[in-house]
């Protein structure tokens, strides 16, 4: 099994560097999934955006070089899709989730 680390010291034979926490990359289950912004993007809709990067789950929210749609990676062995829809709707995000 493959092992991240963040610092860490030999555990179980493992190196992990500085500081010893380990944990299995493979626990991580990361999906991506597009977003149709509804309306034009304006400094309330970045401040949004900037807002939900700190949600537990969330791994990224990237806005797409032409500003209409946003690009969203998440943890699904934490959030479920249906979260994700919520912590967008609830940030105040003018989002529809486009399925393809």
């Amino acid at each position: 099994m493959k092992f991240g680390h963040r610092g860490g010291s030999a555990l179980n034979g493992i190196e992990c560097g500085t500081m010893p926490l380990c944990y299995p990359v493979s626990a991580m289950t990361n999906v991506q999934v597009t977003y149709q912004l509804d309306g034009p993007v304006d400094e309330a809709v970045m401040e949004r955006i900037s807002q939900v990067h700190g949600v537990y789950g969330l791994q990224a929210v990237q806005l797409s070089p032409a500003m209409d749609s946003l690009l969203v990676q998440y943890d699904a062995s934490r959030m479920k899709l249906e979260d994700v829809d919520q912590t967008l709707h609830s940030a105040g995000l003018p989002v529809r989730r486009v399925t393809a």
